[in-house]
């Protein structure tokens, strides 16, 4: 079908140049983050287009005074200011700056990338017949231009800036009006040193010492159930450490799956040992002990390699961010 504004008269192309400024802050419980973006949209070659600069000035302003930040919780911007100074030029320039919500997607925490978006719907529908704006990304002047990044800590220096355009629902509106919607969006990925050294290594080492009951005397009831109950709960303390450190969703983690794996195989552990005590178990435990090692390091050789394979696709020059894994692009349904 033809776009929404292809019967729009007359019909004005802007150039887009947008700067990503600052980045604040981004807080996976809150799913928000903050941060600053400059935006500059250019009107030109109007007189060789037949159109008209005081018109094309007058509807620029209406243009942008009426835009909303879809997904922005808190915003301090200034006013966008329309510029036509130049001869058969009109411009507009934004500074927006605020907290933005955001739907992270934490499957692969720690390990994980995020796509920080902003989304700006103008308030003047598409219309036939009615004076619109076809906005178009200059790909050359937008970049990302972050002079003081606080965040290196945490996060690897934002890449992937990209300005994307489309239209509203009709859907969402009760007169059925379509609205140009602009978003721009930057991606950046998580340094996971600090959960691998707290977290994960941790973990390993507890679920390793399980094989330590295995040389506990059978006829020692107490030594083995009080050295596999000690794991036990040591691994449901270390659960709970990581159900603080993400937010209420509806799906494991990769870290989250990384301590249930390590739980299973301590549980595992005090089967063997219970089974032991009872003397029923259906081989030796020098055989069971070691398809018990052989396991983990299966376990840990697999997930060391699926977590090399994630960071080096995020290394790849392509790879544009959350939205490449599963080839779908962000729903616009919402504006």
């Amino acid at each position: 079908p033809d776009p929404p504004d292809d019967h729009c008269n007359p019909l004005y192309d802007m150039t887009l140049r947008v700067n990503w400024d600052k980045l604040f802050e981004v807080d996976q419980i809150k799913q928000i983050w903050k941060g600053q973006v400059f935006m500059e949209g250019t009107i030109s070659g109007i007189a060789a287009k037949g159109q008209k600069k005081e018109e094309a000035a007058e509807f620029l302003k209406k243009f942008v005074k009426r835009l909303d930040l879809l997904n922005a919780t808190e915003v301090n911007s200034d006013e966008p200011q329309v510029q036509d100074n130049k001869p058969d030029e009109v411009r507009f320039t934004l500074k927006v700056k605020g907290e933005f919500s955001e739907n992270m997607e934490l499957q692969r925490f720690p390990f994980d990338a995020q796509r920080l978006s902003i989304f700006v719907r103008f308030g003047v529908p598409c219309k036939k017949g009615a004076p619109q704006v076809r906005l178009e990304n200059d790909v050359r002047g937008s970049k990302i231009a972050l002079h003081s990044y606080a965040l290196g800590n945490i996060w690897h220096f934002p890449k992937g800036l990209r300005v994307d355009t489309t239209f509203s629902n009709p859907e969402d509106n009760k007169n059925g009006d379509i609205f140009p919607i602009l978003k721009i969006s930057i991606f950046v990925v998580r340094k996971p040193g600090y959960y691998v050294c707290n977290i994960m290594f941790p973990m390993a080492c507890i679920t390793a010492l399980a094989i330590v009951t295995f040389f506990i005397p059978a006829t020692d009831i107490a030594g083995r159930s009080g050295s596999s109950l000690t794991l036990v709960l040591t691994v449901v303390a270390y659960k709970y450490i990581v159900s603080q450190m993400v937010p209420s969703i509806g799906y494991n983690t990769l870290l989250d799956w990384y301590i249930l794996w390590c739980w299973g195989f301590v549980l595992l552990a005090v089967v063997e040992n219970c089974m032991a005590v009872a003397d029923c178990l259906p081989a030796s435990e020098k055989v069971i002990s070691g398809g018990y090692i052989l396991m983990l390091l299966v376990f840990n050789l697999v997930f060391v390699i699926y977590v090399l394979f994630i960071t080096c696709r995020y290394k790849d020059p392509k790879y544009e961010g959350p939205d490449d894994d599963d080839g779908k692009s962000d729903d616009y349904s919402l504006c």
